[in-house]
């Protein structure tokens, strides 16, 4: 792609927001070129998110137990399928410390958004 250069320097100012996108893993790159000039960039890629239900009447430790099988399962999938990530949309405060301290999930920047269509 004879863009990238520009496409690197267009994202510089960002660069401590969001990496540039890694093009192996996108499904789709836009760029917007007015008058021979690239105004912008716009990138798409599967994320892969993960859905945990524990049954809340066990025992913490049975749910801590299947936890732990659920984590490693999710990421030898997550590898086998070429993901280098596992998205968590966590609400309650404690799971997503315990995902953090435990499971070695970390904040993303920013705010999740997703747009219905």
């Amino acid at each position: 792609m004879h863009e990238l250069p520009k496409l690197r320097e267009i994202h510089a100012p960002f660069e401590d927001q969001f990496k540039f996108p890694d093009l192996a893993l996108l499904s789709t790159i836009y760029v917007v070129v007015e008058y021979d000039q690239i105004i912008g960039f716009g990138t798409m890629q599967s994320i892969l998110e993960v859905t945990v239900v524990l049954d809340q009447s066990r025992p913490a430790y049975d749910r801590m137990a299947a936890l732990v099988v659920l984590d490693k399962q999710s990421e030898l999938e997550a590898k086998e399928q070429g993901y280098n990530q596992i998205h968590a949309f966590i609400q309650d405060k404690k799971f997503a410390n315990l995902m953090k301290n435990k499971f070695g999930y970390k904040k993303t920047k920013g705010k999740s958004f997703v747009k219905i269509i």
